[in-house]
């Protein structure tokens, strides 16, 4: 059996040469060569299974690393997905927040029209630039070219 692994040979050729040499040495009357070859090569056989059960081993190894990183990469993705609605959240309850600031600065009688029309103004900038900002993952265009 050591022979076979550390050969690196094919292992299904030298089972089928045990055979052939066993024949050989049993029809030329040496029986202790042919017991010998007789004796390799179940060795053989099994050192050809327990390569094979390595290769399946290492298949099923190799795939499930793969399946690991695939899953720690899909969670890593939620994950930013998770942390990009809940900027977009924040964006939109603060431009929120100033509209109703805004009307509610506009029905009052302390804040005069210019400042009214300031903030309005204040307003629509903030409104454009979260909608902007909000649209960016729907544009074809990269990111980093919009937000420039």
């Amino acid at each position: 059996m050591p022979v076979a692994i550390s050969s690196g040979g094919d292992l299904t050729g030298m089972i089928d040469s045990t055979d052939l040499l066993r024949n050989a040495y049993k029809h030329g009357g040496q029986l202790d060569s042919a017991y010998h070859y007789f004796e390799l090569k179940p060795a053989y056989a099994d050192s050809m299974k327990n390569a094979t059960d390595l290769n399946k081993l290492q298949n099923m190894a190799f795939e499930q690393e793969l399946k690991d990183r695939e899953d720690a990469k899909l969670k890593e993705e939620a994950k930013a997905e998770r942390s990009r609605n809940i900027q977009y959240g924040i964006i939109a309850l603060v431009v929120i927040t100033l509209l109703i600031f805004l009307l509610m600065l506009s029905r009052s009688s302390v804040v005069g029209a210019r400042a009214v029309k300031n903030l309005s103004l204040v307003a629509c900038c903030l409104c454009s630039n979260s909608s902007t900002y909000c649209f960016i993952p729907y544009c074809t265009a990269s990111p980093t070219i919009l937000r420039c």
